[in-house]
């Protein structure tokens, strides 16, 4: 396709935008014998992958062609084939009273996870007088911590977190337990 009918295809109005869309792609137009140039099917169809991300909004930076995958068949029943000759006679040589056997001891060593774990960590950050970034507090009580401003303590439960300066582009945050 020419350049006259790309740019009817995609409504635009000059050449140097066609020229823009394909180094935005990084493809270069072939010439034919007349030196006229001209963009190959391939060439096409990612130009219309890429006018459709710029009518939803997209941007010739942003955009990222979307490459066709093609399914072998016959790889896909090759393999098929491979793996029911290896697996099955493993599955069928396991003993089922072994199976329910090994799944009690995975069983029993899987412990309920203590829904108060984060008072643990808490108690020792207090107690050592650790200071906390924001996001390890975060991942501790599920909660970002703020304050209004002007303010320096967020509370939680009965526990305290006090700003006590930076670590590193984050605030640090000492560990108290309120008293009642």
């Amino acid at each position: 396709m020419k350049i006259k009918e790309l740019l009817a295809r995609y409504n635009l109005k000059t050449r140097q935008s066609i020229y823009n869309w394909c180094n935005a792609l990084n493809i270069t137009l072939e010439k034919d014998s007349n030196g006229h140039a001209y963009a190959t099917k391939e060439q096409i169809e990612l130009l219309d992958q890429l006018e459709n991300h710029l009518k939803e909004g997209g941007k010739l930076t942003t955009f990222t062609p979307v490459s066709k995958v093609e399914i072998d068949n016959q790889i896909d029943s090759k393999l098929d084939s491979v793996i029911d000759n290896k697996i099955k006679p493993v599955y069928s040589s396991i003993d089922s009273q072994l199976l329910g056997e090994m799944m009690q001891v995975i069983a029993s060593k899987l412990q309920p996870v203590d829904p108060l774990w984060y008072m643990v960590i808490l108690e020792r950050a207090r107690a050592s007088n650790w200071l906390l970034t924001t996001k390890e507090v975060k991942d501790l009580i599920g909660v970002k911590p703020w304050t209004k401003k002007g303010e320096k303590t967020y509370k939680r439960g009965n526990w305290l977190f006090i700003k006590s300066g930076k670590i590193g582009n984050q605030t640090a945050w000492k560990v108290i337990v309120e008293k009642s």
